[in-house]
């Protein structure tokens, strides 16, 4: 029987994407670490944004404060 009337031939064959998902499996040492410490830079990141964010609210709210204070108080 030729490869495609025998269904066990059909099973040992591997695609492409199989490969794939292997090759993707396989990392070395450096790679898993380097995915690891991307992770941990894209965390650190969206930390920095927020507090970005915090220091040019309180800046803004620091200068409405002074906008009020100052000419009630003089400098």
């Amino acid at each position: 029987m030729g490869v495609f009337g025998n269904p066990e031939a059909r099973t040992n064959r591997v695609t492409a994407s199989e490969m794939e998902n292997a090759i993707a499996l396989t990392q070395t040492p450096e790679e898993q670490e380097l995915e690891n410490k991307l992770a941990e830079l894209a965390a650190l990141e969206t930390a920095l944004a927020g507090r970005e964010l915090d220091l040019a609210t309180n800046q803004a709210q620091l200068h409405a404060f002074e906008r009020e204070y100052l000419p009630i108080v003089g400098s």
